[in-house]
């Protein structure tokens, strides 16, 4: 198994946030281990639909480091 390279899409991922938000776009961003916890919580919670209707505050969500879920 090869070491896993990281940073590349994390800067890649705050590039395009940063654009965006400079664009006036709403923007969040996660990484996937982050978003599941989140939503895993609020579902456990019974606030699921708190926490998507919160996400829905978002134009645009950006999901990093998706291979790791």
């Amino acid at each position: 198994m090869q070491p896993r390279k990281q940073g590349h899409t994390q800067a890649f991922a705050a590039a395009l946030v940063a654009n965006l938000i400079d664009s006036g776009i709403r923007v969040k961003l996660f990484s996937a281990t982050a978003l599941v916890q989140l939503l895993q919580l609020a579902k456990r919670e019974l606030d699921l639909l708190v926490a998507m209707a919160h996400l829905e505050n978002y134009w645009v969500l950006v999901i990093d480091d998706i291979s790791n879920v």
